[in-house]
């Protein structure tokens, strides 16, 4: 399992990498068979039928899996992931070694960790933990053990935060933000990370929401949230910087909006049911009759994708980054994206400025040559030049060919 796991401290300020929650990883596994089967015409109606939903459940997959295409890796915690089996490592321990503390090398540790988790029959019996770790094995997707003083000191913090955010709005209930079922691993986990439960317990909501971004944060790298978190991610979401949602949601206001008050003009709604990546995927699988997992795979090797990741971890490193020289190199960057969509508004087409442009010669025109054919009817010939050669734009405009 060592391939599939990360130290800690290995994700603090690696601008490619990312944080993801367990929940939005059971998400994946629960439709497990809408990722991995062949995608044709009637799959993905259905799920751009489900998309406008409410529920959540298939439309949470396809932007879950894009962000495996534009970021380096994406990271779990293995202790999370544990918790889907009902916390059975830590069980195990408590059981085990009820008198000493938990900070032993065989259980307090990822390789520890990770060992007892491959092995244990719990795992072997568990499909989620199955499904996620073969995921783990095709995607990059890693697991990491975040360490017991990191709980602690966020154990102390987001109490009094949470605290403070409960006397503001008092009448409010404060497991209105919670989502999901009674966890009844809860006392097993906070018991290992010698912390109280609320932060363990993503159905109190906000605190283990606030965890997260703690977390991330502090190794300044963008997270991953399931979407259930969507109410409580909407008034926190200034603690934590997302290169690739600023992209997306720069996309949203300079090209998307206005091309579809153009559409709306003569009646027409070309409005996206998912995020613009997302619906490339979706096309791309059906059009290939091939699975979603298939497609990101493949779209992710692409050197477009590759130069954007490359891209995407530059705009990272200079919004987090304290100095005004990488922040204006951050805006610089971003500013590209106003510069081709202008492009493509004017043009009404998402090659311009991406692909080549066609222009005539006229030989009679050209020295030498055009001695000879001055004496004939003009002749011309199409002479292709590359408008622009930054592989990252261009993967940005397939999204919306």
């Amino acid at each position: 399992m060592d391939h599939i796991t990360i130290p800690f401290q290995e994700i603090v300020s690696n601008y490619g990498g990312a944080l993801i929650d367990i929940s939005s990883l059971s998400e994946m596994s629960k439709h497990g068979s809408s990722i991995v089967s062949n995608l044709n015409n009637g799959l993905m109606q259905l799920f751009l039928s489900e998309a406008q939903s409410d529920k959540y459940g298939l439309p949470t997959i396809p932007p879950i899996l894009e962000r495996f295409i534009v970021h380096d890796f994406l990271v779990c915690d293995i202790v999370a992931l544990d918790s889907i089996q009902g916390m059975a490592i830590a069980v195990k321990y408590r059981r085990e070694k009820p008198k000493e503390r938990f900070n032993k090398k065989d259980y307090n540790s990822l390789s520890g960790y990770s060992n007892l988790l491959l092995n244990r029959e719990e795992s072997k019996n568990s499909k989620n933990v199955n499904f996620i770790i073969e995921l783990a094995n095709k995607l990059p997707l890693k697991f990491t053990y975040i360490p017991n003083e990191l709980y602690n000191y966020c154990d102390k913090l987001i109490r009094n935060t949470s605290n403070s955010i409960k006397n503001i709005d008092v009448n409010t209930p404060w497991n209105n933000y919670g989502f999901g079922g009674e966890k009844s691993y809860q006392d097993n986990r906070s018991n290992f990370l010698d912390c109280d439960n609320h932060i363990c317990r993503s159905n109190l909501g906000v605190e283990r929401t606030i965890f997260y971004y703690e977390i991330a944060a502090a190794a300044r790298v963008p997270i991953v949230l399931h979407p259930a978190r969507n109410v409580e991610m909407m008034n926190i979401n200034r603690a934590i910087i997302d290169a690739y949602k600023t992209i997306k949601q720069r996309l949203k206001e300079k090209f998307e909006n206005p091309i579809n008050h153009l559409f709306s003009n003569i009646n027409i709604d070309i409005s996206l049911q998912y995020p613009a990546l997302s619906m490339y995927m979706l096309k791309l699988s059906a059009k290939r009759g091939q699975s979603l997992l298939q497609t990101v795979l493949e779209i992710r090797e692409t050197k477009e994708a590759k130069a954007f990741r490359n891209w995407l971890k530059n705009i990272q490193y200079g919004l987090v980054d304290d100095s005004y020289k990488e922040k204006f190199n951050a805006l610089k960057l971003l500013n590209e994206i106003d510069k081709i969509t202008k492009v493509w508004i004017d043009e009404l087409n998402t090659s311009a400025g991406i692909s080549y442009k066609p222009r005539s010669i006229t030989l009679s025109k050209l020295p030498r040559i055009g001695l000879i054919s001055s004496l004939l009817d003009d002749i011309s010939f199409p002479d292709p030049i590359l408008v622009n050669t930054k592989s990252y734009l261009t993967f940005i405009s397939q999204w919306y060919a």
